[in-house]
């Protein structure tokens, strides 16, 4: 098994050598994915973490109606399911998409906590395990916020504020196009358009594709 660990968050503080040592006590496997193949269904039982190593995914749900809510698209680099492979029997709740073909490395999680020699690094990966998980409950935290308005506009205000905070600017570029931003806010789509033209003509932003720029700073108070 031969990745790029630079820059991966999962193995910070682990070094190649570390690593190859490592996948040989742990269950370590590399799977690739045509664009728009399902990598998790929701329902399946997940018992090991994955790591994006290439291409891109989006994490969906799908309503009784059929409606998609996208909760999440990830990069390489990023991780994903490590919540349900440490719960064990608990089914997914989400659809795991690969966007564009990707590349992804499972890790079966009950090897990480079998007794070896190579404990330490096992604890590295652990610690770094939990510090992306936790990060990720506090990005939940602030989804919820951001879609606690029951207005669009204030749905996207709270989008935008956060935003223009972690950028340290009222001018910025956001991952989204306007479909997934209408899914990441759980709003119709042609409506966010509308509102978001609102918005625009009432001089309160400016935008072009997904660059904005916030215009009236009030807002964000």
């Amino acid at each position: 098994m031969k990745i790029n660990i630079k820059n991966i968050h999962l193995f910070k503080d682990i070094s190649e050598d570390e690593l190859r040592k490592l996948s040989s006590k742990v269950d370590m496997s590399i799977d690739s994915f045509k664009k728009g193949e399902y990598i998790i269904n929701a329902g399946d039982i997940v018992k090991r973490v994955a790591l994006l190593i290439k291409g891109e995914v989006s994490i969906e749900h799908y309503d009784l109606w059929g409606n998609k809510l996208l909760l999440n698209s990830l990069k390489s680099g990023e991780i994903f399911s490590e919540s349900y492979a440490c719960l064990h029997e608990v089914p997914c709740m989400v659809d795991v998409v690969s966007i564009e073909d990707s590349e992804v490395l499972f890790i079966d999680i009950k090897d990480l906590f079998k007794s070896s020699e190579y404990d330490h690094i096992s604890l590295k990966l652990i610690k770094n395990l939990l510090e992306i998980s936790s990060k990720k409950n506090v990005n939940l935290s602030r989804r919820i916020f951001q879609n606690s308005s029951k207005t669009i506009r204030g749905r996207v205000i709270n989008y935008l504020s956060f935003e223009a905070t972690i950028n340290h600017s009222l001018e910025f570029k956001i991952k989204y196009n306007r479909e997934e931003l209408s899914d990441y806010l759980d709003v119709d789509r042609s409506a966010l358009s509308s509102e978001l033209s609102k918005m625009k003509k009432d001089g309160l932003i400016d935008y072009r594709k997904n660059y904005f720029k916030i215009l009236d700073a009030k807002i964000l108070h």
